[in-house]
């Protein structure tokens, strides 16, 4: 400590080692073990882990020190996590291309920006990356862009910049699915709704609507049992501790 010569160390939140990662600000997953289905340390290579609560404990035998002094080295652990899909309600991704409208701070979490789109809203939750960062941004907070090429709305998101940033850099609202994906989020969403509302209403549209909501439902699931044989099986695999 005041000499230099004690002995310590300290771990993330709520750990009691050097091998373990606190995860808890990641809260949309589902699954298994935290929504955690593969770990690398170093990146580029596989580990075994566990998942206790909030805990993440990489099978390791020897992890680098992260030095936290002058200069700090960061010990960087990439940990692939299943969540939920994120859609952007903003009515066109493709016009949500916004400018950063000052210079900010790595550990910033609020953005100024520029928008070129008149009236319409990020919601809570919404992802966005911004250029020559390497993570994706998540609001914390609705923001209206409303056309101002000046210092206009403000970005409150989660995590914080990675790295700062400066005036002009590009902020790009994303979507989770793509465009077979959302397609078919539409068409189930209002099959399902037709059919909800035809089965307590005088039919509109004629006798036949209902039978071909129900079958536009029937197709659509269909699809979607075909998009979930595509993909890859997550398999259990013990990969070497050092």
């Amino acid at each position: 400590m005041v000499d230099g010569d004690e002995a310590y160390e300290i771990y993330n939140k709520g750990c009691t080692s050097k091998y373990q990662i606190n995860i808890e600000d990641v809260n949309d997953w589902v699954g298994n073990n935290h929504g955690v289905i593969a770990v690398e340390y170093p990146i580029g290579e596989r580990r075994n882990f566990s998942v206790n609560g909030d805990i993440l404990t990489i099978d390791k035998d020897t992890v680098a020190d992260s030095k936290v002094e002058d200069t700090a080295t960061d010990t960087e652990v990439f940990v692939w996590f299943e969540t939920r899909q994120r859609v952007c309600q903003l009515s066109d991704l493709l016009g949500v291309v916004l400018e950063l409208a000052n210079t900010g701070e790595a550990g910033d979490t609020r953005t100024q920006v520029k928008s070129f789109k008149d009236a319409d809203v990020a919601s809570i939750g919404d992802i966005f990356t911004i250029e020559n960062q390497r993570i994706t941004h998540t609001l914390t907070a609705a923001t209206t862009f409303d056309n101002q090429t000046t210092i206009g709305s403000g970005l409150y998101y989660y995590p914080a910049l990675e790295f700062d940033t400066v005036a002009g850099d590009v902020v790009t609202f994303i979507s989770t699915l793509n465009s077979e994906q959302e397609r078919l989020v539409v068409e189930l969403a209002a099959a399902y709704c037709a059919l909800s509302i035809q089965a307590n209403a005088i039919p509109k549209g004629g006798t036949g609507t209902y039978a071909r909501y129900e079958t536009k439902l029937g197709i659509v699931l269909n699809e979607l049992e075909t998009l979930r044989g595509r993909r890859k099986p997550i398999t259990k695999r013990t990969w070497p501790k050092d």
